[in-house]
Formats: structure tokens, C-alpha cells, sequence
């Protein structure tokens, strides 16, 4: 069985919140929950969105299969300026039971090809990338 602590418990490292701090208040985020929870708790960031785990298939798209057309038409349709991922989204995954992170594990390399996406900042914590408009 698999814990998952409260993200009131969460512990985030120097790293993490230096890189998330780079990011402007005004601009929309699309990220996974453990960094959701960073920009809002300890940035006070309240413009981020992410998949809907109980709709779609939008998180397998986005994190596993990587489809550049629909990552492309999702983050217009909802004006995001920044996506990020957290290594710990990269190491265990999205932290879902129905997460299929031990057969397809999240990789950044294909999201570094996308046209429509620029790195913008990367440390050993965090990889952050501008959304091209």
C-alpha cells in the first residue's frame, strides 16, 4: 500500500521554491498537484490549472503520451504562459492510483522538441517552459 502524505505536509527544498518564484503572479501555470500546491501555499500563486484526473484522458495526453497537437490546443484554449513539472512528478509520478508511471514513466525530453514550448528554467528540483503564443 502506498502512503500519500497530506499536501498540508508537504516539504519543498530551496531549489523547488527558488525556481517556482521565477514565474510572474499574472501568468496562467499548467502543472501537476505537487507544484500546484507550492504556487499556491507558499507563493500565494492562485492562477494555475492542471488535468482533471476524473475527466478524460487529459493527464495521459499531457504527461505520458505527449501529444504536441493537443498539449498545443489545450494550453491555448486555457492561456497558459508556463508549464511545469517537478522532478518529484518525474520520479513517482502524478501521485494517482491509476497513474501508469511504473510502465511509461514521465520524461521531458519530447517536451524540450515541442516548437510551441521554450525551457525557461530547469534546476535539480523543477523544469519550467514558456508557452509560445
Amino acid at each position: 500500500m502506498h502512503y500519500i502524505p497530506p499536501r498540508n505536509l508537504e516539504v519543498y527544498n530551496e531549489g523547488f521554491i527558488e525556481g517556482l518564484s521565477i514565474i510572474s503572479k499574472d501568468a496562467i501555470v499548467y502543472t501537476d498537484v505537487f507544484v500546484a500546491n507550492a504556487l499556491i501555499t507558499k507563493l500565494n500563486h492562485v492562477k494555475v490549472t492542471g488535468a482533471d484526473f476524473n475527466r478524460n484522458d487529459e493527464y495521459l495526453k499531457v504527461y505520458y503520451e505527449k501529444d504536441e497537437k493537443y498539449i498545443k490546443d489545450l494550453f491555448k484554449n486555457k492561456n497558459v504562459g508556463y508549464f511545469i513539472i517537478s522532478r518529484q512528478s518525474i520520479e513517482i509520478g502524478l501521485n494517482i492510483l491509476n497513474a501508469p508511471h511504473v510502465l511509461n514513466p514521465i520524461s521531458i525530453i519530447e517536451y524540450d522538441k515541442m516548437g510551441f514550448l521554450e525551457k525557461h528554467y530547469e534546476n535539480e528540483e523543477v523544469y519550467i517552459w514558456k508557452v509560445l503564443k
